[in-house]
């Protein structure tokens, strides 16, 4: 996908995303840091901060080898090279209960048209997911959407999935 295009889409999906009703109810979002080839957030990201809701960025803990979600407010200060090398939060940034969190948007190689996503094969977003009550969010590039994926127990279903085409929920 050319790099212009990938930008576009990514500014498309935060503004559909920032008139999504649970975007506007949510006191604490969960966004993450694209790496690449995702769509970009950033933008969302200061419109969350600068509304005054609670962003939470995903932070690994190597003794679980799991994540927790950590508070952000500035990207450029508080973030550092992580697992995976992926941009994540500080350890001095707090952590924030998972069940405080009320939308969760999540990345993904690809999605289905059943709220079935495909994440890099490590289930560290399905392991923090599964217990959230928070909304699960998709967020993919129209191309990043296909017909049918497996789908094994563990695997967590997204709620909705937000792409530049629009808005596709899922049933519960």
């Amino acid at each position: 996908m050319p790099v212009e295009k990938r930008k576009r889409d990514s500014v498309t999906l935060c503004e559909i995303i920032s008139m999504l009703d649970d975007w506007r109810r949510a006191r604490v979002v969960m966004l993450y840091m694209a790496m690449s080839g995702e769509p970009d957030l950033t933008p969302l990201f200061l419109l969350g901060v600068k509304m005054g809701k609670v962003c939470v960025l995903p932070s690994y803990i190597a003794t679980s080898d799991t994540y927790c979600a950590r508070a952000v407010t500035d990207l450029r200060t508080q973030l550092r090279r992580g697992h995976l090398g992926i941009l994540e939060p500080i350890a001095s940034c707090p952590i924030v209960d998972p069940c405080e969190i009320d939308l969760a948007l999540v990345p993904g190689l690809a999605f289905d048209r059943r709220g079935v996503r495909l994440g890099r094969g490590k289930g560290y977003f399905d392991k923090f997911l599964v217990g959230l009550r928070a909304t699960k969010c998709g967020v993919a590039f129209n191309e990043q959407v296909i017909g049918t994926l497996p789908a094994d127990p563990h695997d967590v279903k997204m709620d909705l999935l937000v792409t530049p085409a629009g808005v596709i929920k899922f049933s519960k």
